[in-house]
């Protein structure tokens, strides 16, 4: 099915493709996007290569899992095809394995974007490739007519030496006769030959505002050591145009070095200024839209030195305009960026590769980290040799933010269920158990005093029971660990070692905390899980008498939490990948993003080691 949204567009009238094989996606995409431009839709693969053999369109927003043609498949042929390889594609999919967005950007994707997605988020995406594919297109039309205009001038000063429009002259300093080629005449506005020329006629022609400057030109060389002179001047033709001339003289002297003779040219280079002027204004004009484009632009060196940045770029990273042109690209790319984007980047500026797109972090002038989305190409000249590099460098900050504000979104909906559902355990079946032991043990107190056996009987399956509402109590503590969010982090550690010590004789020992400020809920409750797991397992498998749990704080903000025991402690071979209290606190430390670092042997205990690195700013965004 092939759909053509027709209404309101914005005054670019930019078209975009939708390609989507469910009807609410297209609904969503279409609300979304209904004041980006004109939108055409198509329901799979072949009717979209049939849209695009009939429409100009400026973008596509490509579904990859649809019935026929995938969108690999379409992403495919438009590269394959010279008419439809410069579109931008987006890939808008349920496919959410890296190595699916990998396989899409390497096809010429310019983005990959998740489903379900974020209908703002979309728009935003969306409208930085139209205005990035308008600067483009812009400057393509920019170079195209400058190389056009140059290639006028060429033709031109081709047409000029066919002609001979380059007039010469002689002047005999004895006679004081004058003596004009036919192309002199022409560029004066007179017929060649047409009179005996004179000097007061070669003079007469020269505009009034440049005729002394003009004449003192030729006084200086007649009385000075000097053989070459040169000037530029206007002059006024026999029938009053005015002209652009260039004039170039040489003074012959004779053997006792008097001056003889003056040879000369005058060339009429009105028709190379005005060109010059008109390819001037064009660079300002050039100048002028990348100066304010909102997407930062950059241009370096082969050697990696910057030679221009527009504002948008030094607003990214916080440097002026000078502090950028002292720098090369290597001063402001994190070093941490993945050595595949330094090879891609190193091959772009030897001029290997001549285009790259890709996602990278800059060093910002203040020392944080910037993640943008570049595209970087190369200019070349006929040697094939590399001039200049250029990106265009748009920043993921924002972007990376709303993902992981989504991110926290979905995890604290999951707590809410894990709460509900221990709620639910608690008052249900808890409550249940509760009274079921009550009665239980009225009966044993009571009408079977005497039956002693029957009493046994009871008096274990009424441990069995107590048993069974421990453990299931231990699950909704896990699951909702109240405590917790009215406590604090530190304060929870505290209490829970408190009770344990209590209630199993180990002695446990507390100490640091005091300058903890870990304020995130998500990573305050992981740390507690592992934590506990690793306090209980320590309790209940390693046969400790000592617990020694430790927080600190180093500068400029990292927290580590250690708990050791003096148990038996374990080898690491005879640890099995499955163990369950193991895998608990592995899962735990990976929700979280850091490492578990865990160290045994055998009949000396065991230390395990969390490291929060909460000074690293891309910490938060991972």
């Amino acid at each position: 099915m092939v759909n053509v949204e027709t209404e309101k567009s914005d005054s670019l009238n930019q078209t975009i493709l939708i390609v989507d094989d469910e009807t609410t996606t297209i609904d969503i995409i279409k609300s979304a996007l209904k004041d980006s431009g004109r939108l055409l839709v198509a329901t799979n693969g072949n009717d979209a290569l049939r849209v695009l053999k009939s429409n100009s369109v400026d973008l596509v927003l490509l579904d990859i899992i649809m019935p026929g043609m995938s969108g690999y498949d379409v992403c495919r042929a438009l590269k394959k095809n010279t008419e439809t390889a410069s579109i931008p594609i987006i890939f808008l999919t349920a496919k959410g394995h890296d190595l699916d967005e990998i396989e899409g950007l390497s096809l010429g994707a310019v983005d990959y974007i998740r489903k379900p997605f974020l209908p703002g988020l979309l728009a935003l995406r969306v409208a930085n490739q139209l205005e990035l594919s308008r600067y483009r297109n812009q400057l393509e039309a920019l170079v195209y007519e400058r190389t056009r205009k140059l290639e006028k001038v060429q033709k031109s000063l081709y047409k000029a030496q066919e002609i001979s429009h380059l007039g010469n002259w002689e002047w005999d300093l004895n006679t004081h006769l004058h003596s004009w080629s036919d192309e002199l005449f022409r560029i004066f506005g007179f017929l060649p030959q047409q009179f005996e020329p004179t000097y007061d006629d070669f003079i007469k022609v020269i505009h009034p505002d440049d005729l002394m400057e003009a004449s003192n030109t030729i006084k200086k060389i007649l009385v000075s050591s000097e053989t070459n002179c040169q000037s530029q001047h206007r002059i006024i033709t026999k029938d009053g145009e005015e002209k652009i001339v260039l004039g170039r003289g040489e003074l012959l002297r004779d053997e006792t070095g008097k001056p003889v003779r003056m040879i000369g040219t005058v060339q009429d280079i009105t028709e190379q200024q005005r060109v010059e002027n008109v390819l001037h204004e064009s660079e300002l004009r050039f100048k002028s839209i990348v100066e304010h484009s909102p997407i930062g632009i950059v241009i370096s060196l082969p050697s990696g030195k910057i030679s221009a940045t527009n504002k948008a770029f030094q607003t990214i990273l916080g440097y002026n305009e000078h502090e950028l042109s002292e720098m090369n690209v290597n001063e402001i790319s994190d070093p941490r960026n993945p050595e595949t984007i330094k090879k891609q980047i190193d091959n772009l500026l030897s001029g290997k590769q001549d285009f790259i797109q890709l996602e990278k972090r800059y060093l910002h002038k203040d020392g944080k980290t910037i993640w943008a989305r570049v595209s970087a190409g190369t200019v070349k000249n006929d040697y094939n040799e590399v001039m200049f590099n250029f990106s265009f460098v748009e920043s993921l900050m924002e972007q990376r933010q709303s993902d992981l504000d989504m991110s926290r979104v979905k995890e604290q909906l999951e707590v809410k269920e894990r709460e509900r559902l221990a709620r639910e355990l608690h008052d249900g079946p808890l409550q249940d158990f509760q009274l079921f032991i009550l009665e239980m043990k009225q009966l044993v107190l009571g009408q079977l005093s005497n039956h002693t056996v029957i009493r046994d009987e009871v008096s274990k399956a009424i441990s069995n029971i107590i048993n069974g509402t421990d453990a299931l109590r231990q699950i909704a503590s896990q699951w909702y660990p109240e405590f917790l969010e009215r406590m604090g982090l530190v304060s929870a550690i505290k209490t829970t070692s408190s009770k344990l010590m209590d209630r199993t004789g180990v002695n446990i020992e507390v100490t640091g905390g005091e300058d903890w400020e870990i304020v995130d809920s998500v990573i305050s409750r992981n740390v507690f899980m592992i934590f506990r797991e690793a306090v209980t397992n320590a309790v209940r498998h390693a046969d400790v008498p000592n617990i020694w749990v430790v927080m600190q704080r180093t500068e400029p903000g990292r927290h580590i939490l250690t708990i050791t025991d003096n148990g038996h402690g374990f080898e690491s071979q005879d640890v099995k990948a499955s163990s369950v209290g193991l895998a608990i606190m592995r899962e735990r430390a990976q929700r979280i993003k850091v490492e578990l670092d865990i160290q045994s042997k055998l009949g000396h205990g065991t230390t395990i080691k969390i490291e929060i690195p909460t000074d690293d700013p891309d910490y938060f965004s991972r």
